[in-house]
């Protein structure tokens, strides 16, 4: 990241005055309206071409610590750099209002406060109403299947970028960091229907090694650096089954993004 010394002053033998006389002033009448480019402009006849020089500079900087990584730059590097870090790195526009995520939209429930079965399939969901804390967010999502279940069930954390989502494993691997969030916390509450009735057969918090009741057995999803950024349920062969889901998540870094995914699977790694 560059930082511009914005209070440096120029040479008193530019004569400029004391309200323009600052780096802050001149960059700030070189850059376009969008605020992505810069170019040199003369500023009280002087021709100082700071932007030029700034742009040259810095790219050697990045070029020469990771040259084993990209290469000779050549071209329009400043740009290439740029466009290609932004992608990787930046969070997108807007965020802090909620989470991206991929779950079926929550379809109205009928009576008693479980609300109605899925006709056909696995409904997978995550509620709409999310808690922020100050190490992260707290949510719910809700496994819930009528019919007999064919699939697992997948729930995984990504960092939502301007170029997509990047798993744990791609994020890593393009930037050499750990992935950035981690799920702290999850408890789990399952209900089935037998004659009728909703009874629940289960409460609890899932332990460091997974979770195996009932027939249900819930195994955790891992980065090298054992971080959990999701599970996997396993509850084929039941049928008229619910899955309540709390699920607590740290996010050190407030400028990322996380995108939920919730959905059934095939396989177990992907």
């Amino acid at each position: 990241m560059f930082v511009l010394n914005s209070n440096q002053r120029f040479k008193a033998d530019y004569g400029l005055p004391e309200a323009e006389n600052t780096l802050e002033d001149y960059i700030r009448q070189t850059e376009n309206a969008d605020h992505m480019h810069w170019e040199d402009i003369s500023y009280h006849g002087h021709s100082l071409k700071i932007v030029q020089k700034t742009q040259k500079h810095v790219a050697s900087k990045i070029a020469k610590t990771c040259k084993s990584n990209v290469g000779t730059p050549t071209g329009a590097t400043e740009r290439l750099l740029s466009k290609e870090l932004g992608k990787f790195l930046l969070p997108p526009e807007g965020f802090g209002t909620a989470p991206t995520r991929k779950a079926q939209p929550k379809k109205p429930g009928g009576s008693g406060s479980l609300g109605s079965s899925p006709k056909k399939g696995t409904q997978c969901t995550v509620d709409e109403h999310i808690r922020y804390t100050p190490e992260g967010m707290s949510l719910h999502a809700t496994m819930d299947s009528k019919k007999v279940i064919s699939k697992l069930c997948r729930f995984e954390l990504a960092v939502q970028t301007e170029a997509g989502e990047l798993k744990p494993e791609a994020w890593e691997s393009r930037t050499g960091l750990r992935f950035p969030f981690e799920i702290s916390e999850i408890s789990v509450d399952i209900t089935r229907q037998i004659n009728r009735v909703w009874k629940t057969l289960c409460s609890s918090s899932i332990v460091e090694d997974g979770f195996s009741s009932h027939d249900v057995n819930i195994d955790y999803l891992k980065t090298a650096d054992d971080i959990c950024y999701g599970f996997i349920i396993d509850a084929t062969g039941l049928d008229n089954l619910r899955l309540v889901f709390s699920i607590d998540l740290e996010i050190p870094d407030k400028s990322l993004a996380p995108s939920i995914s919730f959905r059934e699977t095939s396989e177990r790694s992907e």
